[in-house]
Protein backbone atom coordinates (compact mmCIF):
# COMPACT_ATOMS: atom_id res chain seq x y z
CA UNK A 1 0.00 0.00 0.00
CA UNK A 2 2.75 2.47 0.85
CA UNK A 3 4.48 1.85 -2.36
CA UNK A 4 1.21 1.97 -4.47
CA UNK A 5 0.87 5.66 -2.55
CA UNK A 6 4.69 6.59 -3.68
CA UNK A 7 3.60 5.83 -7.31
CA UNK A 8 0.44 8.19 -6.94
CA UNK A 9 2.33 10.84 -5.08
CA UNK A 10 5.42 10.51 -8.07
CA UNK A 11 2.82 10.61 -10.84
CA UNK A 12 1.30 13.94 -9.27
CA UNK A 13 4.51 15.47 -8.58
CA UNK A 14 5.29 15.12 -11.92
CA UNK A 15 1.60 16.57 -13.51
CA UNK A 16 1.93 19.39 -11.10
CA UNK A 17 5.15 19.87 -12.59
CA UNK A 18 4.04 20.25 -16.41
CA UNK A 19 1.44 22.21 -15.46
CA UNK A 20 4.11 24.52 -15.01
CA UNK A 21 5.73 24.83 -18.02
CA UNK A 22 4.68 28.13 -20.11
CA UNK A 23 3.86 26.40 -23.20
CA UNK A 24 4.00 27.08 -26.43
CA UNK A 25 7.39 24.94 -26.46
CA UNK A 26 8.42 26.10 -30.03
CA UNK A 27 11.45 23.81 -30.04
CA UNK A 28 11.14 20.19 -30.06
CA UNK A 29 14.94 19.53 -28.13
CA UNK A 30 14.08 22.12 -25.72
CA UNK A 31 10.60 19.92 -24.82
CA UNK A 32 12.11 16.99 -25.01
CA UNK A 33 14.96 18.21 -22.45
CA UNK A 34 11.90 19.46 -20.28
CA UNK A 35 10.07 16.27 -20.24
CA UNK A 36 13.30 14.37 -20.00
CA UNK A 37 14.49 16.39 -16.69
CA UNK A 38 10.77 16.62 -14.88
CA UNK A 39 10.40 12.49 -15.36
CA UNK A 40 13.88 11.90 -14.01
CA UNK A 41 12.90 14.18 -11.07
CA UNK A 42 9.44 13.06 -10.20
CA UNK A 43 10.27 9.12 -11.09
CA UNK A 44 13.73 9.66 -8.48
CA UNK A 45 11.56 11.03 -5.80
CA UNK A 46 9.23 7.78 -6.67
CA UNK A 47 12.45 5.40 -5.87
CA UNK A 48 14.08 6.68 -3.26
CA UNK A 49 10.76 6.90 -1.25
CA UNK A 50 10.04 3.04 -1.50
CA UNK A 51 10.99 0.31 0.23
CA UNK A 52 11.73 -1.91 -2.95
CA UNK A 53 11.07 -1.29 -5.93
CA UNK A 54 8.76 -3.69 -7.84
CA UNK A 55 8.67 -3.63 -11.85
CA UNK A 56 4.71 -3.40 -11.69
CA UNK A 57 5.21 -0.03 -9.52
CA UNK A 58 7.67 1.02 -12.03
CA UNK A 59 5.82 0.26 -15.07
CA UNK A 60 2.56 1.93 -13.62
CA UNK A 61 4.87 5.56 -13.17
CA UNK A 62 6.67 5.13 -15.73
CA UNK A 63 3.32 4.23 -17.98
CA UNK A 64 1.01 7.06 -16.36
CA UNK A 65 4.23 9.81 -16.86
CA UNK A 66 4.36 8.95 -20.44
CA UNK A 67 0.36 9.18 -20.75
CA UNK A 68 0.52 12.38 -19.12
CA UNK A 69 3.07 13.66 -21.11
CA UNK A 70 1.44 12.51 -24.17
CA UNK A 71 -1.45 15.00 -23.24
CA UNK A 72 0.88 17.78 -22.78
CA UNK A 73 2.52 17.04 -26.03
CA UNK A 74 -0.37 16.97 -28.00
CA UNK A 75 -1.84 20.32 -26.17
CA UNK A 76 1.75 22.14 -26.90
CA UNK A 77 1.67 21.16 -30.48
CA UNK A 78 -1.82 22.66 -30.70
CA UNK A 79 -0.84 25.81 -29.42
CA UNK A 80 2.45 25.62 -31.77
CA UNK A 81 0.11 24.98 -34.56
CA UNK A 82 -1.84 28.21 -33.44
CA UNK A 83 1.12 30.35 -32.92
CA UNK A 84 2.65 29.67 -36.37
CA UNK A 85 -0.72 29.85 -37.61
CA UNK A 86 -1.00 33.32 -36.09
CA UNK A 87 2.50 34.44 -36.99
CA UNK A 88 1.93 33.23 -40.67
CA UNK A 89 -1.33 35.65 -40.81
CA UNK A 90 0.42 38.57 -39.56
CA UNK A 91 2.87 38.11 -42.30
CA UNK A 92 0.63 37.89 -44.63
CA UNK A 93 -1.38 40.40 -43.74
CA UNK A 94 1.37 42.85 -43.52
CA UNK A 95 2.48 42.01 -47.08
CA UNK A 96 0.41 40.01 -49.49
CA UNK A 97 -2.98 40.62 -47.78
CA UNK A 98 -2.16 44.50 -48.06
CA UNK A 99 -1.63 44.59 -51.34
CA UNK A 100 -4.83 41.82 -51.87
CA UNK A 101 -6.70 45.01 -50.19
CA UNK A 102 -5.00 47.73 -52.54
CA UNK A 103 -5.59 46.04 -55.40
CA UNK A 104 -2.00 46.61 -56.26
CA UNK A 105 -1.98 42.93 -58.26
CA UNK A 106 -5.04 43.90 -60.54
CA UNK A 107 -2.53 44.80 -63.25
CA UNK A 108 -1.05 43.78 -66.26
CA UNK A 109 1.15 41.59 -64.64
CA UNK A 110 0.41 41.56 -61.18
CA UNK A 111 0.18 37.79 -61.16
CA UNK A 112 4.02 37.70 -61.11
CA UNK A 113 3.65 40.63 -58.49
CA UNK A 114 1.46 38.01 -56.39
CA UNK A 115 3.40 34.94 -56.78
CA UNK A 116 7.01 36.58 -55.54
CA UNK A 117 5.49 38.86 -52.85
CA UNK A 118 3.92 35.09 -51.76
CA UNK A 119 7.38 33.06 -52.44
CA UNK A 120 8.93 35.48 -50.08
CA UNK A 121 6.35 35.52 -47.42
CA UNK A 122 6.71 31.91 -47.60
CA UNK A 123 11.18 32.04 -47.39
CA UNK A 124 10.31 33.97 -43.78
CA UNK A 125 7.78 31.58 -42.27
CA UNK A 126 10.13 28.86 -43.18
CA UNK A 127 13.13 30.70 -42.21
CA UNK A 128 11.22 32.07 -38.53
CA UNK A 129 10.04 28.87 -37.86
CA UNK A 130 13.75 26.38 -38.41
CA UNK A 131 14.27 23.96 -36.06
CA UNK A 132 10.57 23.96 -34.91
CA UNK A 133 8.04 20.78 -35.12
CA UNK A 134 8.41 20.29 -38.88
CA UNK A 135 4.91 18.60 -38.85
CA UNK A 136 3.35 21.52 -37.59
CA UNK A 137 5.14 24.35 -39.47
CA UNK A 138 4.22 21.98 -42.77
CA UNK A 139 0.76 21.27 -41.61
CA UNK A 140 0.16 25.23 -41.20
CA UNK A 141 2.19 26.19 -44.39
CA UNK A 142 -0.62 23.21 -46.44
CA UNK A 143 -3.56 24.57 -45.06
CA UNK A 144 -2.89 28.18 -45.21
CA UNK A 145 -2.09 27.71 -49.41
CA UNK A 146 -5.15 25.58 -49.79
CA UNK A 147 -6.89 28.71 -48.12
CA UNK A 148 -4.95 30.83 -50.28
CA UNK A 149 -5.72 29.63 -53.37
CA UNK A 150 -8.85 31.13 -54.14
CA UNK A 151 -6.93 34.45 -54.22
CA UNK A 152 -4.20 33.29 -56.35
CA UNK A 153 -6.63 32.23 -59.24
CA UNK A 154 -8.76 35.84 -58.61
CA UNK A 155 -5.24 37.47 -59.07
CA UNK A 156 -4.48 35.10 -61.91
CA UNK A 157 -8.01 36.22 -63.40
CA UNK A 158 -7.75 39.80 -62.77
CA UNK A 159 -3.90 40.02 -64.34
CA UNK A 160 -5.21 38.23 -67.28
CA UNK A 161 -8.38 40.35 -67.83
CA UNK A 162 -6.13 43.55 -67.07
CA UNK A 163 -3.64 41.96 -69.69
CA UNK A 164 -6.24 41.46 -72.01
CA UNK A 165 -7.59 45.14 -71.66
CA UNK A 166 -4.16 46.37 -72.07
CA UNK A 167 -3.55 44.66 -75.44
CA UNK A 168 -7.18 45.78 -76.46
CA UNK A 169 -5.85 49.25 -75.95
CA UNK A 170 -2.65 49.61 -77.63
CA UNK A 171 -4.32 47.45 -80.53
CA UNK A 172 -6.97 50.18 -80.65
CA UNK A 173 -4.22 52.69 -80.47
CA UNK A 174 -2.17 50.81 -83.11
CA UNK A 175 -5.40 50.99 -85.41
CA UNK A 176 -5.57 54.55 -84.44
CA UNK A 177 -2.37 55.27 -85.55
CA UNK A 178 -2.72 53.20 -88.52
CA UNK A 179 -5.36 55.28 -89.41
CA UNK A 180 -4.04 58.57 -88.77
CA UNK A 181 -1.23 57.51 -91.31
CA UNK A 182 -2.90 56.63 -94.10
CA UNK A 183 -5.14 60.18 -93.77
CA UNK A 184 -1.81 61.56 -94.20
CA UNK A 185 -0.43 59.43 -96.54
CA UNK A 186 -3.93 60.18 -98.35
CA UNK A 187 -3.79 63.78 -98.16
CA UNK A 188 -0.27 64.44 -99.13
CA UNK A 189 -0.27 62.07 -101.65
CA UNK A 190 -3.51 64.22 -103.05
CA UNK A 191 -1.63 67.40 -102.45
CA UNK A 192 1.79 65.84 -104.21
CA UNK A 193 -0.27 64.86 -107.22
CA UNK A 194 -2.18 68.02 -107.86
CA UNK A 195 1.00 69.71 -107.24
CA UNK A 196 2.81 67.47 -110.07
CA UNK A 197 0.04 67.98 -112.21
CA UNK A 198 -0.12 71.65 -111.93
CA UNK A 199 3.89 71.81 -112.80
CA UNK A 200 2.99 69.05 -115.30
CA UNK A 201 0.73 71.38 -116.92
CA UNK A 202 3.24 74.20 -116.60
CA UNK A 203 6.53 72.16 -117.85
CA UNK A 204 4.37 71.31 -120.98
CA UNK A 205 3.17 75.16 -121.45
CA UNK A 206 6.91 76.40 -121.11
CA UNK A 207 8.20 73.47 -123.69
CA UNK A 208 5.24 74.41 -125.83
CA UNK A 209 6.04 77.81 -125.96
CA UNK A 210 10.11 76.68 -126.26
CA UNK A 211 9.03 74.55 -129.03
CA UNK A 212 6.64 77.27 -130.64
CA UNK A 213 10.04 79.70 -130.84
CA UNK A 214 12.13 77.33 -132.52
CA UNK A 215 9.80 77.21 -135.02
CA UNK A 216 9.23 80.93 -135.67
CA UNK A 217 13.55 80.88 -135.22
CA UNK A 218 14.12 78.48 -138.31
CA UNK A 219 11.32 79.57 -140.20
CA UNK A 220 12.99 82.85 -140.34
CA UNK A 221 16.18 81.67 -140.34
CA UNK A 222 14.80 79.82 -143.43
CA UNK A 223 13.07 82.91 -145.07
CA UNK A 224 16.29 84.66 -144.69
CA UNK A 225 17.74 82.19 -146.73
CA UNK A 226 15.58 82.36 -148.99
CA UNK A 227 15.86 86.06 -149.43
CA UNK A 228 19.88 85.97 -149.39
CA UNK A 229 19.73 83.60 -152.27
CA UNK A 230 17.33 85.80 -154.24
CA UNK A 231 19.51 88.99 -153.06
CA UNK A 232 23.07 86.66 -154.67
CA UNK A 233 20.88 85.89 -157.62
CA UNK A 234 20.32 89.21 -158.60
CA UNK A 235 23.47 90.62 -157.99
CA UNK A 236 25.14 87.66 -160.25
CA UNK A 237 22.59 89.17 -163.16
CA UNK A 238 23.34 92.48 -162.19
CA UNK A 239 27.17 91.58 -162.72
CA UNK A 240 26.92 89.84 -165.59
CA UNK A 241 24.51 92.41 -167.23
CA UNK A 242 27.58 95.13 -165.94
CA UNK A 243 30.07 93.16 -167.58
CA UNK A 244 28.07 92.65 -171.23
CA UNK A 245 27.52 96.50 -170.69
CA UNK A 246 30.85 97.15 -170.43
CA UNK A 247 32.45 94.56 -172.90
CA UNK A 248 29.93 96.61 -175.81
CA UNK A 249 31.12 100.24 -174.44
CA UNK A 250 34.72 98.53 -175.06
CA UNK A 251 33.99 97.24 -178.65
CA UNK A 252 32.18 100.84 -179.32
CA UNK A 253 35.20 102.88 -178.61
CA UNK A 254 37.78 100.18 -180.21
CA UNK A 255 35.33 100.37 -183.28
CA UNK A 256 35.81 104.43 -182.65
CA UNK A 257 39.15 104.55 -182.39
CA UNK A 258 39.59 102.72 -185.62
CA UNK A 259 37.19 104.94 -187.86
CA UNK A 260 39.16 108.25 -186.45
CA UNK A 261 42.49 106.07 -187.68
CA UNK A 262 41.32 105.67 -190.95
Amino acid sequence: MENENMVNAAIEDFRCSIERIQLPVLKPKEFEDIYNELKQVSLSHFRQGMVKVSAIHKTRAIDEVEIIWKAKSDENRALVRNYYQESLKNMYDRTVGKNLASKKYSTDGGNESYKRDMNAMIVNYLLETEGSWDNEIKYVLTVFLEHESANEREVERMSEDRRKDKLFKVNEALKRIDNDLKNILETVTKHTWSYFKKTEADIHDYLQKQENMMHELQTAIRTNDAILRTLKEENQKLKEECEYLFEQARQEVDLLNLKLEG
